[in-house]
């Protein structure tokens, strides 16, 4: 497209379509289109005069090469000043994405916060979750998903492949948790009086991290009749030979006594009786009255005798004087050759050293099991 004037020539660049104008001495020839640079002609004077006019008021310059600023420059302008908005949307977007990733960390943490704290819940309550189960747990076939009632020994679980009823044991299954645990937190999940005993049973464990190969030797017995009561003998790889572990059903289900625990697998009971140890020791002990014809005891004839069984060592004899109130209740409340399975508290007597023996000082419990109503609180320290 292309128009004249007096002095002037003016046409359209074939490659951007920006209106030009140039002096009529420069009809014809070539350069670059001062709008995109690319090498256009400008048309002769014959070319001129086959072109339709174009009105004046096109034209807002004389000078020549000017390009004549109509709608087409104002699209291009709008073309050029879009990268710069979209530079800008970047940064929008980036301060969105970083809000939105702040939200999701928050919120992470605190469902973490929220999990731990009822985790440390769970164990200080001595409650298990489902949702916290041990490999031990998952491996189990059978489980019990309710609390057991007080009273209850076992509990009837059906198996779903042959519909077939099979009754489980449920202290069994405690013993076996305890025995299995491998954290001082899992084994206070089944030990009686776990809180209180909390020192100790950290002390005790630092030294003895887990009973390795440990096993339980047969079906429960129980010498108390006590449907809340347990016994099963046990080995460990420190103690070979079968001891006794009970439990007690608690309205948190079945606890182990750690306390007898320890000093059976330990054999406490057998070195305090082998060697003379200063002190009072309270053990847990299995008791008969018993004659005793030996000569290594000064006075023999005024005290009583008892037959101690530490179980996991040679039997021994403890003694009570006489004139005691420990051997008023023994002739009152304990008959000769029965077994008794008591709690009671032993000191060495070394009047004469060469013939030190063991005294009996108190029954502290006539049973082993806790109920306060089954406690004895007789001592021999004061004589008749």
């Amino acid at each position: 497209m292309q128009t004249k004037d007096d002095t002037s020539i003016i046409f359209t660049c074939p490659e951007c379509a920006a209106l030009l104008r140039v002096s009529q001495k420069k009809a014809g020839i070539s350069g670059p289109c001062p709008r995109c640079y690319s090498i256009i002609h400008s048309p002769s004077r014959k070319e001129e005069s086959q072109s339709p006019k174009i009105e004046e008021n096109y034209v807002t310059s004389k000078e020549p090469n000017e390009i004549i600023r109509k709608e087409t420059l104002r699209k291009k302008q709008i073309k050029t000043s879009k990268p710069d908005e979209i530079i800008k949307k970047p940064t929008s977007n980036t301060k969105h994405r970083k809000k939105i990733r702040n939200i999701v960390i928050y919120s992470i943490s605190l469902f973490i916060i929220l999990v731990s704290g009822f985790y440390a819940f769970t164990l200080l309550t001595g409650n298990q979750s489902p949702v916290f189960q041990s490999e031990n747990d998952e491996k189990e076939p059978l489980k019990i998903k309710q609390p057991l009632v007080e009273n209850n020994e076992n509990q009837i679980i059906t198996n779903k492949k042959d519909n077939e009823k099979i009754a489980v044991d449920a202290a069994k299954i405690s013993l076996e948790k305890f025995l299995a645990a491998t954290t001082i937190s899992e084994k206070a999940r089944y030990i009686l009086n776990a809180e209180r005993l909390l020192p100790k049973i950290i002390e005790y464990h630092e030294s003895h991290p887990s009973y390795q190969e440990s096993s339980i030797d047969g079906e429960a017995t129980n010498h108390n009749d006590d449907s809340n009561f347990r016994i099963f003998y046990v080995t460990t790889k420190q103690q070979r030979i079968p001891f006794p572990v009970f439990l007690e059903n608690t309205n948190r289900g079945w606890k182990v006594n750690w306390v007898a625990f320890t000093q059976y697998n330990e054999n406490s009971l057998g070195d305090f009786l082998e060697q003379y140890q200063p002190g009072e020791r309270t053990f847990y002990a299995k008791l008969q009255r018993a004659h005793y014809f030996g000569s290594n005891i000064p006075k023999l004839g005024s005290k009583i005798g008892f037959k101690i069984d530490p179980i996991v060592s040679n039997e021994s004899f403890i003694f009570a004087e006489r004139d005691s109130n420990m051997a008023q209740y023994t002739n009152s409340e304990l008959d000769w050759e029965k077994i008794y399975y008591p709690i009671i508290r032993l000191e060495w007597v070394n009047t004469e050293p060469s013939k030190p023996y063991v005294r009996i000082i108190e029954i502290i419990q006539i049973r082993w099991p806790s109920p306060e109503s089954l406690k004895a609180t007789l001592g021999s320290t004061e004589s008749n």
